[in-house]
Order: C-alpha cells, then sequence, then structure tokens
C-alpha cells in the first residue's frame, strides 16, 4: 500500500467537514506557502517545509491539499479571485476626465493585490514558459482578463481594429509595470506612490484611447525627467572553441541550441542534462565532453543573448517614425524570441549566478539608457513622468514579445511587433491634442 492511498480524502474551500476551525487551518497552509516561496522559490519549497511553517503534521497538511502543485494552484486560484473582483469594481473607461479617475483607480486596487502576491505572478511568468500542466490555467485567466477589458474598451467606443491584442497589452504591461516598481524602487525615486499610479494611468489611458485631450491627461500626470542609467562595462565573453575544429564547433553549437530550446519549455529548474541530450540527439556523456554542467550551458548561452539584444537595443533609433519602429522592433522581437529561455531566467532570478545576472544587469541597463534617450526627445502638451515612462516601456519590451503570443495560436513576429509599435506610439511617443 502507497503512503498517498492512507490519506483521507482533501478539503476543498468550501467542504461543510472543514469547519471554521478547519477553515482557520486551511487559510494558514497558503499562507505559509506563499511566505515561503516568496523566500525560497517554489522549486525549493517541499511538503514537509510548509506543514512546519504552518505549525502542522504532514499528515494534516494532506488533509487540505493533495500535494505542493495544489497548494500552489489554490493560491494562483486566490490572486486571480482577487484580481477579478478588482476588475469587477473597474468603472466606465473612455477619453474623459471620468475614465481616467476610474483606471486610475483601477490601476491602485490592482497594485494593492500585486503587493500581496507578487511572488505568485512572478511564478505566473514562470509557467507561461513551462510544460506544467498549470500553464493552460495561467494562460486561460490572462485571455480572460483580456476580454473583460476588450468589453470595456469596445463599451467606450474604441475601435475594434487590434483591440484584443490592445486588452492583452494593457493587462501585461501593468503586471510587469508592477514587478519592475516593486524589484527596483530607485526607478521612481523620489515619487509618491499616487504620482507612480497617476503617470502610469496617463500612459495606459493613452494606450487605449490616444485621443484623449491633454487637459484630461494634466489631472493625473506630473513632470519628471528620465533617470540617468550608466550602463557596467560588459564582461569580456571568452570563446572557449574558438581554436577548436569545425566539427567540434558544431557539435556545441548543436548542444546550445538544445538547451535553449528546453529552457524555453521547461525553465532551467525543470531541465536536466538528460533533456539538453535528448534536445540534441547526443548521449549524456557527450554533453560532459563540452560542458561542465548545467549551469555552464546557461551561463555560455546567457553571454550570448546579452551580447546580442545589447547589440540591437543599441540600434533603437533616438527618434522612431512608425515605420522606423516596426522595423527595430521586429528585429529586436526576433532576437528576443532565439534568446527567450535565457531572458526569463535571468529577469525571474531563477538562478543565482553571478554570470547570469550580470548578463542581464548589462541588457537591462542598455534597455533603459535607449529608451530615456528616445521618452526625452519627444515634446508633450501634458506633463508625464519619464521615470515612469522608462520603467513602462522596458517593461513591455521584456513581456509583450512572449506575452501577446499566450493565446493557443501562433502570433507571427510581425504580428507581436504591430502590437507592440501601437502600444508605444500611443501610449509612450503621443504628443497629445489640445
Amino acid at each position: 500500500m502507497t503512503h498517498d492511498s492512507l490519506r483521507r480524502p482533501s478539503y476543498g474551500a468550501h467542504s461543510p467537514v472543514v469547519g471554521k476551525r478547519g477553515a482557520r487551518t486551511r487559510q494558514r497552509i497558503l499562507d505559509a506557502a506563499l511566505t515561503l516561496i516568496e523566500r525560497d522559490g517554489l522549486h525549493d519549497v517541499h511538503v514537509d517545509d510548509i506543514a512546519a511553517a504552518a505549525q502542522v503534521s504532514r499528515a494534516t497538511l494532506y488533509q487540505y491539499f493533495d500535494s505542493k502543485q495544489q497548494v500552489f494552484a489554490v493560491l494562483l486560484e486566490e490572486c486571480g479571485s482577487a484580481l477579478v473582483d478588482v476588475l469587477d469594481r473597474l468603472g466606465p473607461l473612455g477619453p474623459t476626465a471620468k475614465g481616467l479617475e476610474n483606471l486610475y483607480r483601477w490601476l491602485g486596487q490592482w497594485t494593492a493585490v500585486y503587493d500581496r502576491y507578487a511572488v505568485l505572478f512572478a511564478q505566473w511568468a514562470q509557467l507561461e514558459w513551462s510544460g506544467t500542466p498549470l500553464r493552460e490555467g495561467v494562460a486561460r485567466f490572462v485571455e480572460q482578463y483580456a476580454s473583460r477589458i476588450d468589453e470595456q474598451l469596445e463599451s467606450a467606443g474604441s475601435g475594434g481594429a487590434g483591440r484584443a491584442d490592445t486588452a492583452i497589452a494593457v493587462t501585461l504591461t501593468v503586471h510587469r509595470s508592477n514587478a519592475f516598481l516593486r524589484s527596483d524602487p530607485e526607478a521612481t525615486a523620489g515619487m509618491t506612490d499616487e504620482e507612480v499610479l497617476g503617470n502610469l494611468a496617463v500612459i495606459l489611458q493613452l494606450v487605449m484611447f490616444p485621443e484623449t485631450p491633454s487637459h484630461v491627461l494634466a489631472t493625473r500626470g506630473t513632470y519628471g525627467a528620465a533617470r540617468t542609467v550608466v550602463p557596467p562595462p560588459p564582461r569580456e565573453r571568452e570563446d572557449r572553441f574558438a581554436d577548436r575544429s569545425d566539427r567540434v564547433r558544431g557539435t556545441v553549437r548543436q548542444l546550445l541550441d538544445a538547451a535553449a530550446r528546453c529552457l524555453e519549455l521547461r525553465g532551467y529548474a525543470g531541465t536536466s542534462i538528460d533533456d539538453i541530450a535528448g534536445e540534441g540527439g547526443v548521449t549524456r556523456s557527450a554533453v560532459y565532453l563540452y560542458f561542465t554542467d548545467k549551469l555552464d550551458l546557461l551561463e555560455t548561452l546567457a553571454q550570448e543573448g546579452s551580447a546580442e539584444l545589447r547589440a540591437v537595443v543599441e540600434r533603437m533609433p533616438a527618434s522612431l517614425t512608425p515605420p522606423l519602429l516596426s522595423a527595430w522592433l521586429i528585429e529586436y522581437v526576433t532576437a528576443y524570441r532565439r534568446h527567450s529561455g535565457v531572458v526569463q531566467v535571468w529577469t525571474q532570478e531563477q538562478t543565482s549566478s553571478p554570470v547570469v545576472r550580470q548578463a542581464g544587469r548589462e541588457v537591462g541597463a542598455v534597455v533603459m539608457r535607449a529608451v530615456a534617450t528616445l521618452l526625452t526627445g519627444v515634446r508633450r502638451t501634458y506633463p508625464l513622468d519619464l521615470r515612469v515612462g522608462v520603467v513602462v516601456m522596458a517593461a513591455l519590451l521584456e513581456r509583450l514579445p512572449h506575452g501577446l503570443a499566450v493565446r493557443t495560436t501562433e502570433v507571427s513576429v510581425e504580428e507581436v511587433a504591430t502590437t507592440m509599435a501601437a502600444v508605444i506610439v500611443n501610449g509612450l511617443l503621443n504628443p497629445g491634442r489640445g
């Protein structure tokens, strides 16, 4: 008889068997799990850890949850329900002072939910890239939430062309902007929470309603210059296979490409050497001929990806007309997708490797500098604090290339670039209307 067969059926959230005391125990388990996941990460938290933190036995925990995976699934549902409640309170949107005020209030409520469940939002992004059973649920939630925003846009008379993509872009940009603001408080140093939210509201208002009059935007926007960011000198990248034969270099390239595909599908924690060997069509021992371990492969990929993405970002024109912007975004999204697995590793801090983190910081700093230059060059007829503008554009550059393809159908590079261009032109390069 297995250990699992000794468990009684777990108690659901509304089980009549639980009672008030059981409901408190169940919530204590969930709260303990949330704290541990934030501290240690999902993959390093185990059932025994959760039970100890909640001060219950392992057997007691199994009366409420079948597994660690179910604990996490319930936390996701709890977080999702809180966001849906926030969305249900969203008042009518539109290119008016009332519409902007409703958007501002909604963003404040969203931020409150984000602050409680920040670690789950980070895990949502990882699940979007993983092959876990929860991936479908996360994608379905994003679509459901974006659909509700789409309905709001339709009610406000927003045009139908690209409206669904705009709704998804707004959803993902709000999420990732919150992540940036939480992880880098210096990005908006000196600003109050109300000022940050007000400027975020102005940008998203213009994304959804680019015709909003400037005097309406002035009710929430504030003035502020972009922060000066000096990128660190790039780490010298050594090609340790430079003097090897073409055959060896070809095999190394094959293994690196296989590792990149595995990272995109499974994430760093979910990828093994056996996965990489299988994907690359070689034996496990063949991998170890050229790389010490999985981390060695990741660090090599991170340095490659950082170098290419930095080169693309540095080619961002300082003044972007729509045709120039679309052409640059196609180049950027293409490069991003090529390195998407490692990008997710460094943006979600899936490893503590100094090499990987340095690669990510180098790209991030170059992005911040290029975006600040671009946004500073726009002459606006309404106030906008460019510290928030830089955060928002950095967030959408990091999130939208993959996030816009959350839907079940494949989304082309050109389609993604078109949507991103519309968001950037309307929300961040908009000179305003008197």
